[in-house]
């Protein structure tokens, strides 16, 4: 872990189960940063704040569905109003739909989908990577689906190549800011439970 980060705020979203809750872990317990989790369980958010224990004063968290735009807004106009400065957003909210033949989905589960999965990430962008402090940026938690699908993911796949192919956009766009795009494997969280 780079020491800029200790001291700094740092913002990521699905941060009540999987890869998400062990970043938060990770960043607040070795960097020394200060997290606000972004999630819809906040029973799982509030286990995670009393499992940092000693350090659960680095840790606060936000409940709202990151697939609405209107919450970032609101997210966004809070953060300035309390003037909260923050390095680094990770855009690590998603949902999978479970493994299914693209013509058994509903169009509206694959909506949901891609709304959560790409959409929050446009908006975390739009809304809050102007700000960010440090020379910090942004790090978006894709798949490797999105390099190569795998049969029975259709609107997953889709969603995450989107995210890998909007992000290597903001990386041309935006030199003067750190913008990555992390690519996992199949990873032992929650997305696969259901």
């Amino acid at each position: 872990m780079k020491n800029w980060l200790n001291g700094k705020t740092i913002i990521i979203t699905g941060a009540s189960s999987g890869i998400g809750r062990e970043l938060v872990k990770l960043f607040v317990n070795k960097a020394g940063a200060s997290v606000i989790g972004i999630g819809r369980n906040e029973n799982n958010l509030k286990s995670l704040k009393n499992e940092l224990a000693e350090k659960g004063d680095n840790f606060s968290y936000r409940t709202f569905d990151v697939s609405i735009e209107e919450n970032w807004q609101q997210f966004a106009s809070e953060l300035k109003n309390l003037n909260v400065n923050y390095s680094l957003v990770i855009n690590n909210a998603g949902i999978f739909g479970g493994f299914k033949n693209f013509f058994d989905l509903n169009v509206l589960d694959g909506k949901k989908i891609i709304e959560t999965n790409f959409y929050s990430v446009v908006y975390a962008a739009k809304y809050l990577l102007g700000d960010v402090q440090d020379k910090g940026g942004m790090a978006n938690i894709c798949s490797s689906d999105a390099l190569l699908s795998v049969g029975g993911t259709s609107y997953y796949s889709a969603s995450k190549a989107a995210v890998r192919a909007f992000t290597q956009s903001l990386q041309f766009e935006n030199k003067n800011k750190y913008i990555s795009c992390i690519l996992p494997g199949f990873t032992d969280t929650n997305i696969f439970r259901n």
